[in-house]
């Protein structure tokens, strides 16, 4: 009697196991099987830090599109690369079956910015609405994406009415910054004198038009960003390859309409 009792015991602790094991792998392959993870992407990427990243938008898994980018030009859609020749159609055919979802771009830092352009520009002529730099923040847990939010690009406003920051990589692995014509030597003096600058304006013009050159590095764009968050800006535009058609006469150096900086 005694026997088959410690049997029967063993019997039911095995089937426990064997159960549990059963859905930690089910659990694990619905986690490996989501199209388009942030979590399973097949890399690991430092994303920049923006802790006044002004937008935080919820993951949704089964209405997002999410797209990495490795800092050696890599692209990913979820877990899957993609040559760039390709991106646009893979983008094109997820929006086909969700037209509404949100692009979520998560970039290495040491990304050069013209594969951030190209992909940007590619997204937007693929069809969607909007896309989403999605940053680091210490406070920030998966779902949540810290971030911002980017629409297609209009003439909301003119370059002309804006505030102008180009970015340069100079000597040294150096950066030259200059906002309307007037340079920084570093993107923390440009952002010091940016609340003085925002401030007397109303904030339908509170805005950055961000023109990196293609070799200047991705977390510099954001690190500009972040700055002009905490500072009042309420929306920004990049320069790419597409919007330059939007705006073909912006030369900083030449353009005297832009505001002053004293």
């Amino acid at each position: 009697m005694k026997q088959d009792r410690r049997s029967s015991r063993i019997i039911t602790y095995l089937s426990a196991c064997s159960l549990l094991i059963a859905l930690a792998v089910s659990c694990q392959t619905r986690q490996e099987d989501r199209p388009n993870s942030l979590i399973n992407s097949g890399k690991q990427f430092g994303c920049p830090t923006a802790e006044r990243a002004p937008k935080h938008k919820t993951i949704d898994y089964e209405h997002s599109i999410l797209v990495s980018i490795t800092a050696d030009t890599k692209v990913f859609v979820g877990r899957d690369p993609v040559a760039q020749e390709g991106f646009g159609q893979k983008v094109k055919a997820a929006l086909a079956t969700d037209p509404r979802a949100t692009v979520f771009l998560r970039i290495d830092q040491l990304a050069k910015y013209d594969i951030v352009a190209t992909v940007v520009d590619m997204a937007f002529e693929s069809g969607a609405d909007r896309v989403f730099f999605v940053v680091d923040q210490a406070a920030a847990r998966e779902p949540d994406a810290p971030g911002f939010d980017y629409s297609v690009p209009v003439r909301r406003c003119e370059p002309r009415d804006s505030f102008v920051v180009t970015l340069k990589q100079g000597k040294n692995d150096s950066l030259e910054v200059t906002i309307n014509n007037r340079g920084f030597p570093s993107i923390s003096e440009l952002v010091a004198i940016l609340p003085d600058l925002m401030s007397p304006r109303p904030p339908s013009n509170r805005h950055i038009f961000l023109k990196p050159a293609n070799d200047v590095y991705y977390r510099d764009v954001i690190a500009v960003l972040d700055g002009a968050a905490g500072s009042g800006m309420e929306y920004f535009s990049l320069w790419t390859p597409e919007s330059s058609k939007l705006f073909p006469d912006v030369r900083p150096k030449r353009q005297q309409s832009w505001v002053p900086i004293p």
